[in-house]
């Protein structure tokens, strides 16, 4: 089947397509001649089964006579169209005939969207892994592997958030490494999560620096695994295996040290070495 490429949010090109029949030998040849071109013609897209259809493109003959129609993908269908992969057809307009079948693969394009936050940098992947340029994907990776960074850091925060312990947990506190002595509460939770979402874990410290190292470990985990599919499996597997282990055995021997004030000094000290890391 014919696949199409266009991207979200912009007009794409002119597609065109050459119409086919079989022949008296069975092979399939060009359907010349049994078109004028004053036919009208519709073209609809569908994500697929008995869905209902997510856009229609414009279709029309590129040279009836010799059964070459053109698609047109407008700015204003490509701006509703999510991203994805699409089934598509172009029939006459009365659906007496089905002429044409292809998919459309419907790729991101230039937005507003801003850059996802991450520990680390992509230069922290390369020197752990420097062949790993040859895995970036153009349709599926962002520059600097940042989507599987993001997901290594959502990973990290989470395993700080669950070490911090409720307060029915007061009184074992020490026994899990708490290292502030009043009481904790629901506030106090909220007030670590948001100053972890506003970039407030010190990351420069010796133990920062594990954690930086840990979440590395993690995004590299992500991005061989999603690879296994595309190249060598079974060492990708290993390795991404390999890597998401690290990872949990190094956030392990840290401290995630807070600073909500930045006077450069942590305010809240969470040992995460009693807490879940999967």
């Amino acid at each position: 089947m014919l696949e199409i490429q266009r991207m979200s949010g912009l007009a794409g090109s002119t597609e065109t397509i050459q119409l086919q029949r079989r022949s008296s030998t069975g092979a399939y040849v060009a359907d010349s001649g049994t078109y004028t071109g004053d036919e009208s013609l519709t073209c609809v897209v569908w994500p697929g089964e008995d869905r209902a259809a997510s856009a229609t493109l414009p279709a029309s003959w590129n040279d009836g006579p010799t059964g070459k129609i053109s698609i047109e993908f407008p700015l204003d269908v490509m701006g509703d169209l999510a991203i994805g992969r699409y089934q598509g057809v172009v029939q006459l307009a009365d659906s007496s005939t089905l002429l044409a079948a292809f998919a459309l693969v419907v790729v991101a394009g230039p937005g507003s969207a801003e850059a996802p936050k991450v520990y680390g940098t992509y230069q922290d992947l390369l020197d752990e892994l420097p062949w790993l340029t040859q895995l970036q994907s153009d349709a599926n990776d962002q520059t600097g592997f940042a989507d599987a960074r993001r997901e290594a850091r959502n990973w990290l925060d989470g395993v700080i958030l669950s070490a911090v312990p409720t307060c029915e947990r007061y009184f074992r506190s020490w026994d899990r490494g708490w290292d502030w002595s009043f009481g904790n509460s629901a506030e106090t939770n909220v007030e670590i999560a948001d100053a972890l979402a506003d970039d407030k874990l010190m990351t420069a410290s010796p133990s920062g620096l594990r954690l930086v190292r840990a979440a590395t470990y993690r995004a590299l985990s992500t991005i061989l695994r999603r690879c296994a599919g595309q190249k060598a499996a079974g060492d990708l597997m290993s390795l991404s295996s390999y890597y998401r282990g690290l990872s949990e055995s190094t956030v392990v021997c840290c401290v995630a040290e807070i600073d909500t004030d930045g006077d450069g000094r942590p305010n809240y000290v969470v040992r995460l070495g009693r807490t879940s890391t999967k």
